[in-house]
């Protein structure tokens, strides 16, 4: 949590550098990189408040936690960095159509560009060693990384405008940038929306899960199952157990659900399985009668 703290302070500080500079220095490259950099900030904060949610305990009216959280956040995030994207494609067009070239001022791009590029590497670094604790971490050492790249492209545009004096390097550059961050917030939306619409996980195949089910001692089948994320990496399983074994106690049955549940977590890392576990199978003459 410190670590994305000071992240975020150190970028929220430069962030209003960033976009003073880009304005005065009528350069649209470095402007979408205080739009990419402004995302980052959002996502950050977001990060922070959505960690802080999901370490809270549950609730009678949240059973499941905040684990969710994670998700709105990360929606969040790639909506407003979808909306940051249309409007430098929509400036830079206008610049365009309209015929508008604009001077740029290469020693305060690159000088912003420079410091930029100071920051995004220290915050790289920083981020490193946690990169694969959870969706937040990650996302934020992604986001950096992605605006060293940024940094690098817009100090290279301001040093070519001044060698050859071509301005629509400044659009192009911007452009790129678009271009770069366009597939990971359109992604990270849609992995947003399939949490919420509670779709089968793509790295979870049920029918596995069901085969590895069903071979199991005292299983005799594995039906009405349903795989869902609580958040990234973050799933559940409900499903009907049939037991084998005719005549079965409660307490015969009970273990036939365990060995279930543990296989469950140890094969397929799922640790919340509901388990309905059934005598007869679902619409049976002894089960319905």
């Amino acid at each position: 949590m410190s670590v994305l703290v000071g992240v975020l302070l150190l970028n929220a500080s430069f962030l209003v550098v960033e976009a003073v500079g880009g304005w005065l220095a009528g350069s649209l490259a470095l402007l979408a990189d205080a739009v990419h950099m402004l995302t980052d900030v959002s996502g950050l904060l977001i990060a922070i408040v959505g960690l802080r949610l999901m370490a809270r305990a549950t609730t009678k009216r949240h059973s499941f936690g905040f684990f969710r959280s994670e998700v709105l956040a990360g929606l969040g995030n790639g909506v407003l960095l979808l909306a940051g994207l249309i409007w430098i494609v929509f400036e830079a067009i206008r610049r365009s159509v309209v015929g508008i070239e604009q001077d740029v001022d290469v020693g305060v791009v690159v000088g912003v560009g420079l410091v930029g590029l100071v920051i995004n590497l220290a915050s790289v670094a920083w981020l490193h060693g946690g990169r694969d604790e959870n969706l937040n971490m990650r996302g934020a050492y992604l986001h950096m990384a992605a605006d060293a790249l940024s940094s690098v492209a817009v100090v290279g545009a301001a040093l070519l405008i001044w060698v050859t004096g071509w301005l629509w390097l400044d659009l192009l550059v911007s452009l790129a940038i678009v271009a770069l961050v366009f597939v990971p917030s359109v992604r990270l939306i849609r992995d947003a929306l399939v949490v919420l619409m509670e779709a089968t996980p793509p790295s979870v195949d049920v029918e596995d899960i069901t085969g590895a089910v069903n071979v199991l001692n005292g299983v005799e089948d594995f039906h009405h199952v349903h795989v869902w994320q609580l958040s990234a990496g973050n799933h559940a399983l409900s499903g009907h157990v049939t037991v084998a074994a005719e005549g079965a106690s409660l307490h015969e049955a009970q273990l036939v659900g365990d060995g279930v549940s543990e296989m469950l977590a140890s094969r397929f890392s799922i640790q919340h399985a509901t388990l309905a576990l059934e005598c007869h199978p679902c619409g049976s003459e002894i089960h319905a009668s």
